[in-house]
């Protein structure tokens, strides 16, 4: 059983709370699935929709913010998280001795050549890591063929909403 970002029924999706109160009673979800966007310097925060006026009541993107501006801007209070804060969040709250499962999609980036390099930091490690399933997904073949041609040891998911997308394969 994977949380859609989160707890998201509950809390604001994608928030740190959401995320961890999926992972804990009484809902003890096997995992969570959320969503990365960069910021315009290239930092990897969780969120999921293209412009950031519906969750946070600014207008614009994650993608043209820095790091100080996403930092600064609240989903119901609640900061936008950095995936680097999720994953050792998550880890920690996960139960001996299943593994946390935690499916990461990557939103179409500008570059996904270097979205997968930058994300290689974060990730890579949880591939060999016990407590994790990784699993990085993505509607934007881009992002799989990229990670692929890099030999990252990810699982890797093609997203789609319609079977013509397999012809891309």
């Amino acid at each position: 059983i994977l949380a859609h970002r989160g707890a998201s029924s509950l809390l604001p999706e994608n928030t740190l709370s959401a995320l961890t109160r999926a992972l804990s009673a009484p809902h003890y979800a096997d995992g969570v699935e959320l969503d990365v966007r960069f910021s315009a310097d290239e930092i990897p925060f969780v969120f999921h929709d293209r412009t950031t006026d519906r969750l946070t009541g600014s207008p614009g993107t994650i993608e043209d913010r820095t790091d100080v501006e996403v930092q600064s801007l609240r989903v119901e209070g609640e900061p936008v998280p950095r995936l680097e804060t999720v994953v050792s969040t998550l880890i920690a709250h996960g139960r001996d001795p299943s593994p946390v499962v935690l499916n990461v999609e990557v939103k179409s980036p500008r570059d996904p050549a270097l979205a997968v390099s930058l994300l290689r930091a974060i990730l890579d490690p949880l591939a060999s890591d016990p407590r994790v399933e990784l699993v990085v997904s993505s509607f934007d073949p881009r992002v799989l063929a990229s990670a692929r041609e890099a030999d990252a040891p990810w699982r890797l998911a093609l997203l789609y909403e319609h079977p013509d997308a397999l012809s891309c394969l």
